[in-house]
């Protein structure tokens, strides 16, 4: 009975776009396997584009599975639906649940799409903000069926004015239909329940 208890009380969480897993590795040295379940994705293909990208990243992901967390390889933030067939992982087999209670994904990026011009142009930034914008919209679109239905959250970090220029909250709000939580005195910094 009293592990049921402890295992009710584990979060469980799914990182998104997590490149290098560093912050997979991060959450668990912090609150351990016995708070958390988590799996970590990158978007990389498989082990070999990881370790290629990333060098430190043998060894997080070394630690990771040690510590039995589930890695998925090739995971697109805007189709979460793929965790449920995703064969590409360092374990044979994808966990039984596939409901979060936090689903993060840290600083994404699409990358600058300039077309020759300067990344700076008035006109390539406001492209770069439509082109994250839906990035987002697409993220918290994905993600609500995976989110465990009672304390779901979906988290993103994002820096400096991308929450105003990539319109975070019409994102969510209008892709999820839900209310937004600040998580500071800046009303440009909120995350959707």
């Amino acid at each position: 009975m009293e592990e049921q208890e402890r295992k009710k009380e584990r979060l469980d969480i799914l990182t998104v776009g997590d490149g290098d897993l560093t912050f997979t590795l991060a959450l668990v040295r912090a609150y351990g396997t016995h708070q958390l379940n988590v799996v970590g994705s990158t978007l990389l293909e498989d082990e070999v584009a990881l370790v290629e990208t990333y060098p430190n990243s043998k060894q997080v992901l070394e630690e990771l599975t040690s510590l039995g967390v589930v890695v998925k390889f090739g995971m697109d933030a805007t189709r979460l639906d793929q965790l449920q067939c995703s064969s590409s992982s360092t374990t044979t087999t994808t966990p039984p649940q596939l409901l979060f209670d936090i689903i993060f994904f840290n600083h994404p990026h699409l990358g600058w799409e300039t077309n020759g011009q300067e990344a700076a142009d008035a006109d390539a930034e406001a492209r770069h903000a439509q082109r994250h914008h839906a990035l987002l919209a697409h993220y918290f679109a994905s993600a609500l069926p995976l989110l465990s239905p009672m304390k779901g959250r979906v988290h993103v970090c994002l820096c400096g004015r991308q929450p105003e220029t990539w319109k975070v909250e019409t994102a969510a709000t209008t892709t999820i239909s839900t209310t937004l939580e600040p998580l500071s005195s800046s009303a440009s910094q909120a995350a959707p329940r």
